[in-house]
């Protein structure tokens, strides 16, 4: 069977017939049950007229319009609903909002017009149906270029649903266009470009099923349905059963997709799937628990109206799909590809009054082919990209989620491991500022990765090889590769570094880990690795510099090699932590760099990694496998009658 021939079975059937793969009845009871505890919680922070009341962070235009979809649907919060919406066009005209209306006010608008039963008034429909109208000037392709795929979603479906409300057919064929550019693409990709994100695969969810559940144009639902679920296997592949966290590597994530706390991937899933997620929000988001990682550095409100926004939607996942995010087959193994698009930039120096700005010579960070591998036991998941999505900024490029409890229950019982480059006082649990910004805006949101990677995997271990990212011209007092550990809740059993071997050990009830530094480039320092706790993050380090603040030149960041081979095991496959530690000390590493290649092996008894790549334009020479190029099919799964699919 053909994709597209696969695909289309999908959507083929009538709705009516399709309608058992999904539980239609469950969905619209949880949606009520959020809109509830959100109409409780939320509805008191606004007044009568539409005004933010309460102490933390006042609405953006598209959080207000989220909170409305709420408290629309009930008689007690409806009229204040409205005043909300009102007074949220008053404002825009104004100009008292930080951003313009763009992508996510315009889905918002036509999303509460698909779904209104007579809950708005005549001014708020008149309103929301003029941001949708303003859309259709917009007549170029909807387009898939490899970045941040929930863009083009929320258009497509503005597009679609709202041309069939205001009758405008060249809108609903863009709309339709861009769906099939995007069964297109999947004929020679297996995973969107955004792909595997807790955050935003759900948003694409989103939209794409609005379009499924709403449009009138037979051929806009079939698309629609067929691309739906296409999506839901790659974050239904990659869910980890026992920790409720979605496997990696991820596209792009944020610190609280990192620590493995509930975020927008949870809200989708307890909203199609329902308790079988014990990681849902009527237990950790109405309200949070203690030390739980809240996005927008704490803002209750803002993840409570964003998971209004994701219950929003019915979604039309199969029995199958179900299946294999709830019971897979252990081991399991999942491999995809995906594109990522360039990401072309200045080479930026900081200036006398300390702010960077761009010198005059070009950079890119290459677009290209990326290869997903992720690798599940009942006791943990690791997964990791042979390449980051775009500046790789948020890439989760190498990523292991774990129990900490024979049947984990909370995040208490979970934890997971990811790695960052850092540079200067750069560290988990601490604010970041973006050095792209001429106002810098520091934020715990996001821990942004300061150097480049590469990797090849084959079951539990992984190769990553590191190097600095040579953008920001800086005098640098550190230069360093972390593996970040959240323990927000109690200690791991063991995380140490011993110089006799050179390997840094963790041990945990659940998992036994081993990261062995590949070539770390001394540009001076007095520890080669260091293992730290702060916040509640341990953090391993890989030290490149630390000293005196000293100006690197971009070659010499380029040169700057790190990284390590990590092994991920268990008792259950190990039996105990002494024979995983023969096991890690049976292994081989060669890393060296000659005529400006880096060249990377790992061997050890049922294993053999290879990796090359060259060091000042990232050029990939070759991944091997055991000898052989590194597979790379588009999307197969454990278990999959047809890997193609």
């Amino acid at each position: 069977m053909e994709r597209r021939e696969f695909l289309g079975g999908l959507a083929a059937a009538p709705a009516a017939v399709l309608s058992a793969g999904w539980d239609e009845a469950g969905q619209s009871r949880r949606r009520a049950e959020i809109y509830a505890l959100h109409q409780r919680d939320c509805g008191p922070k606004f007044d009568d007229h539409g005004v933010w009341i309460a102490d933390s962070t006042a609405p953006g235009g598209r959080e207000r319009l989220w909170h409305a979809i709420s408290l629309l649907k009930s008689d007690a919060t409806r009229a204040k609903a409205n005043a909300i919406i009102a007074r949220t066009f008053e404002m825009r005209n104004r100009k008292e909002f930080q951003w313009t209306f763009s992508h996510f006010e315009f889905t918002a608008s036509v999303q509460i017009l698909a779904a209104d039963k007579g809950e708005l008034t005549a001014g708020n429909r008149e309103l929301l149906s003029s941001l949708v109208r303003e859309t259709f000037a917009r007549k170029g392709a909807i387009r898939w270029l490899g970045y941040n795929d929930n863009f083009p979603a929320m258009e497509l479906v503005v597009a679609v649903l709202g041309g069939e409300m205001f009758h405008d057919d060249s809108a609903v064929q863009r709309g339709i266009d861009s769906m099939r550019a995007l069964l297109d693409y999947f004929e020679s990709r297996g995973l969107l470009s955004e792909y595997t994100s807790s955050t935003y695969s759900p948003v694409t969810l989103l939209c794409i099923s609005n379009v499924a559940e709403y449009a009138r144009h037979a051929e806009a639902r079939r698309l629609a349905l067929q691309l739906e679920r296409r999506i839901w296997l790659d974050v239904a592949t990659r869910f980890h059963a026992p920790t409720n966290i979605l496997a990696g590597p991820h596209s792009r994530a944020y610190s609280v997709d990192s620590v493995g706390h509930l975020h927008q991937i949870h809200m989708l899933f307890y909203q199609a799937f329902g308790e079988k997620l014990w990681l849902n929000p009527k237990r950790f988001m109405f309200p949070p628990i203690e030390h739980q990682e809240i996005h927008h550095d704490g803002d209750v409100p803002f993840m409570q109206c964003s998971t209004v926004w994701i219950a929003s939607g019915t979604y039309h996942p199969t029995g199958e799909i179900e299946r294999l995010a709830f019971q897979k087959p252990f081991p399991f193994h999942v491999t995809g590809t995906t594109e990522h698009g360039t990401a072309t930039g200045m080479v930026m120096s900081r200036d006398s009054s300390g702010k960077f700005v761009p010198t005059q010579e070009v950079m890119e960070y290459q677009g290209g082919e990326c290869v997903t591998t992720t690798y599940m036991t009942p006791d943990y998941a690791v997964g990791s990209a042979t390449v980051q999505m775009h500046d790789g900024n948020q890439t989760d490029a190498f990523f292991v989620n774990f129990r900490r409890s024979p049947r984990p229950a909370s995040i208490k019982e979970t934890g997971t491991i990811y790695c960052r480059y850092c540079v200067n006082e750069d560290r988990p649990g601490y604010p970041w500022s973006d050095p792209r910004s001429a106002e810098p805006h520091p934020s715990r949101d996001i821990l942004a990765d300061a150097g480049r990677v590469r990797a090849v995997q084959k079951d539990g271990t992984v190769l990553a090889l590191y190097q600095a990212k040579a953008q920001f011209l800086d005098d640098y007092r550190a230069l360093r590769l972390t593996v970040v550990l959240p323990a927000f809740y109690r200690d791991l059993k063991r995380v140490e570094f011993d110089a006799k071997d050179g390997v840094v050990w963790v041990e945990d009830d659940f998992l036994y880990a081993a990261f062995r530094p590949l070539i770390l480039t001394n540009h001076g320092r007095k520890e080669v690795v260091r293992v730290e706790k702060d916040r509640g993050f341990y953090a391993i380090q890989f030290v490149n510099y630390e000293g005196p603040a000293r100006r690197f030149s971009r070659k010499a960041l380029l040169e700057t090699c790190n990284g390590f081979v990590a092994e991920l095991g268990s008792s259950a496959e190990d039996a105990t932590f002494d024979k995983f530690r023969a096991k890690v000390m049976s292994g081989v590493v060669s890393d060296e760099t000659a005529a400006g290649h880096r060249i990377t092996s790992y061997r050890r008894p049922g294993v053999r990694l290879d990796l090359c790549h060259t060091l000042y334009y990232s050029q990939l020479k070759h991944i091997l496998v055991d000898g052989k190029p590194q597979p790379r099919p588009l999307f197969a799964y454990s278990g999959a009658k047809k890997p193609s699919v």
